[in-house]
């Protein structure tokens, strides 16, 4: 910019109300509109903030149509440890001597939901792993996981 009036800055950024699923350190879930947070749905009195969440309901169950989804929390509701699905899945690649994938692992994210490790590449749903035979094997791992005595998560 020399000489001549200053460019003008950019246009602020179009500002709308949000709606957050947000979780406390002890555990509670809380829906947020704006600034304004609620326990419970039932909470929820003002017309246009009820209806921004059930929109936002609406968008994550289409998210969620067709995805395998993973099971996020085990025994008692805990967020499932990923060492629990690792030994399962070392279990049965030991069965499984003719498979050689690469390196490949269950890991359980800062949020407490489950990814899955291939290589380097990380993937948050099972159907995202190319490799068919290594999906397959982690579908069974889960599977397996999940029909474990003691387990809470049933089967899928």
């Amino acid at each position: 910019w020399r000489g001549g009036p200053a460019p003008a800055p950019p246009p602020r950024p179009r500002v709308e109300t949000g709606v957050a699923l947000t979780r406390d350190p002890e555990g509670a879930w809380w829906i947020a509109v704006g600034r304004q947070r609620y326990r419970h749905l039932r909470e929820i009195h003002d017309h246009q903030a009820a209806m921004r969440v059930l929109e936002a309901f609406r968008a994550m169950r289409a998210m969620l149509e067709g995805s395998e989804p993973l099971p996020l929390a085990g025994p008692g509701g805990f967020p499932l440890p990923a060492e629990q699905l690792n030994r399962v899945l070392r279990d049965l690649l030991l069965e499984r001597p003719d498979l050689s994938p690469p390196p490949v692992r269950f890991e359980t994210r800062p949020d407490g939901s489950l990814a899955i490790v291939v290589g380097g590449t990380r993937y948050e749903r099972l159907e995202d792993v190319a490799d068919p035979t290594l999906r397959d094997l982690l579908r069974e791992a889960v599977r397996r996981w999940a029909e474990r005595p003691g387990s809470s998560a049933g089967a899928p």
